[in-house]
């Protein structure tokens, strides 16, 4: 190394006071924050899984970058003292976060639905993987590393991973979908009431509304804890199950969500609760009876089995499953032949009692109950008493279910092997095997496991035809600012600029400028800011009042047509709603309204519902309007609860 190049700790210090190292480290804390969550979000993504690769590859190599660049900082000393690359590296992290956010949303079904609704996932994705190539190639980082990632093989990769999610859009049904094929409403509120629940926004009244006790009559009085009824309704009998309640807690507080789960065909149907005759300690669910028992039974009573009924059954639970994967709550259940029913029709459901599951300090050599389902628990269970009950365990009592279906017998080693009569397709024991494989994260994903079965239930291996996608107009903000004002506010970052705007003596002026220029960065959160600011009027413009407005609505507008930041489409709503800075529209309003609340806005759920109830935005929509007061009310959205309760809408 050249004698000149050598710069000590005291001479750094002195240099880089022009921009202090402490506001790029800002930065790289945030993009390794990002590249931390990506991580995770890749490890449990049930869909896109090869999109999430494309985009953690590319992370990846920028974290090392980063890293790099952060311990050796002084041989980097020019990196620092560049304005240019000051911004240029906000706007990296910018763009590392929007991958973060769409990975999010794209790796789990049950906030899929707006791009599958717009058709848009792989537009989307090809930008920001362009503006991420762009941008690492603008820093021009010391550290030189290949990145020649294969373009081509991304578009395959891409397709592929649309072609899984239409096939599986086409096939799954069980009410995951609508007639459309796209996410179903009922997924969409079961898993806003689920999260609801589970918060400390929900209300734990006491239970009142129980079925009458008259109303059945019990065929058995064995003692069980299952007993067989018939059932008197509306001048008709049918025979249901009568299970007794051991946690009354847990009932009163998932009784909402097993009303609802009847809307699932392969989930046992639950009709509500029942309190025996003069003992109101013993409460009974009351279920669907399950004519032909649970699946055990019905292999060594009727087996052995035809191999489509096989793969019938295991269709119909891995659609049940991927149903609880939908709503949150696939840890609620356990997965092994005896909680599997058989109704009349030869349909398999998942049935028992949907609480949580909690196997830590449990001595499984001393709980006869457990003993019978350790062949069935996944090894981060056996081995550790602080593992949760999380989706990749069910998956592995999943992948021994399907054997225990090919084999018709209970499985009796940790490591079981197919038999040669088992007749089942290589598939079938190719994904049962990788389902119980040791590592969680090389098991398949619920996904996966579905579209395998119903390819070899259907006998068909045709791949759909790949699918085109409607492109939106989208706002770009590119190139780099000539003349930045970073100085001007302390060369703070957005993350800490909303940290002064929180506070009671905050800086709004401060924290104006930092949103201003990074809304030209191409930040929507801090375009929306920089909005909200004026309209609060936390700053002062030497404009009008008209003016001023227009510019409010025109910045909003902006924010909400990226769909980045949906608290923009509500501002963007009201303005339309009110006229304020622009034509007053209420059609458009309702729009704007509509898609906040397809982006979990609640009080847009509520101001939607209420427009398409009036009809004040030009047409009647019952449907609509009660899907999204519904949705805004299990939210526990007060005005939305009151406008239920008033206009005589179930909930």
């Amino acid at each position: 190394m050249a004698k000149d190049s050598i710069i000590n700790n005291n001479n750094f210090n002195k240099i880089k006071s022009e921009i202090p190292y402490e506001k790029f480290s800002q930065i790289i804390k945030e993009i390794e924050k990002s590249y931390e969550e990506i991580v995770e979000i890749y490890k449990k993504a049930e869909h896109n899984r090869r999109i999430c690769g494309i985009m953690l590859e590319r992370v990846l190599i920028a974290n090392m970058i980063i890293n790099n660049l952060k311990i050796c900082k002084e041989e980097n000393l020019n990196f620092f003292l560049s304005e240019k690359n000051y911004i240029n590296l906000n706007r990296f992290s910018i763009i590392i976060s929007k991958i973060y956010k769409l990975l999010l949303e794209i790796s789990q079904l049950q906030s899929l639905y707006k791009y599958i609704k717009y058709n848009n996932i792989e537009k989307i994705v090809k930008n920001l993987k362009d503006d991420f190539d762009s941008t690492i190639q603008i820093l021009n980082f010391p550290l030189k590393v290949n990145y020649n990632l294969n373009s081509d093989d991304d578009d395959k990769r891409i397709k592929a991973d649309i072609n899984d999610l239409n096939e599986y859009l086409q096939y799954i049904e069980g009410d995951l979908t609508d007639s459309d094929k796209n996410v179903s409403d009922i997924v969409i509120h079961l898993n806003a009431l689920n999260n609801t629940i589970n918060s400390k926004l929900y209300d734990h009244d006491e239970f009142d509304e129980f079925l009458p006790y008259n109303d059945f009559e019990i065929l058995n009085n064995d003692f069980s804890s299952t007993r067989k009824c018939k059932r008197i309704k509306n001048g008709d009998n049918d025979f249901v199950a009568l299970k007794l309640v051991n946690n009354k807690n847990d009932i009163i507080k998932q009784v909402k969500i097993l009303s609802k789960l009847e809307k699932c065909h392969n989930i046992i149907k639950f009709y509500g609760l029942i309190i025996e005759d003069n003992n109101v300690d013993k409460w009974y669910l009351v279920n669907e009876w399950a004519e032909y028992g649970n699946l055990r039974n019905y292999y060594l009573e009727y087996g052995p089995l035809d191999v489509n009924v096989k793969l019938k059954f295991a269709v119909d639970i891995a659609r049940g499953l991927n149903f609880l994967k939908s709503i949150g709550m696939i840890n609620c259940i356990s997965i092994y032949a005896e909680n599997i029913l058989i109704t009349d029709r030869e349909t398999a459901k998942i049935g028992g009692n949907f609480n949580s599951i909690d196997y830590s300090n449990m001595n499984l050599e001393r709980n006869s109950k457990l003993e019978n389902l350790t062949q069935y628990l996944a090894p981060e269970l056996l081995n550790s008493n602080s593992q949760r009950y999380e989706t990749k365990s069910i998956i592995y009592s999943f992948g021994k279910l399907l054997w225990e279906i090919a084999e018709e017998k209970y499985p009796q080693k940790r490591y079981e092997t197919f038999s040669t009569n088992s007749f089942l397709p290589k598939e079938y024991k190719e994904i049962s095997q990788k389902a119980t494989n040791d590592d969680p994260y090389l098991r398949p994903t619920l996904a996966k496991i579905f579209i395998t079965l119903h390819r070899l239930y259907k006998n068909d291996d045709k791949k759909l035809s790949s699918s085109t996608y409607v492109l939106k107009n989208e706002v770009k903000e590119k190139g780099i600012i000539k003349e930045s004002k970073f100085s001007d506010f302390n060369y703070m970052t957005l993350d800490i600029a909303m940290i002064q705007h929180k506070l009671s003596d905050g800086d709004c002026n401060l924290a104006f400028k930092c949103f201003e220029t990074y809304s030209k960065l191409g930040d929507m959160r801090a375009k929306y800011f920089k909005a909200y600011y004026i309209h609060k009027k936390y700053i002062k413009l030497d404009i009008d009042d008209t003016k001023r407005d227009q510019l409010i609505a025109k910045l909003f507008k902006e924010v909400a047509e990226l769909d980045e930041y949906p608290e923009a489409q509500i501002r963007y709503g009201y303005c339309l709603y009110k006229g304020i800075g622009v034509k007053k529209n209420l059609k458009e309003a309702l729009e704007y309204y509509t898609k906040a609340a397809e982006n979990h806005q609640i009080n847009a759920m509520y101001n939607a519902g209420f427009l398409y109830f009036s009809g004040d935005a030009g047409k009647k929509d019952f449907k609509l309007g009660e899907r999204y007061m519904k949705l805004a009310a299990y939210h526990q959205y007060k005005p939305a609860m009151e406008y239920c309760k008033k206009h005589n809408i179930l909930l």
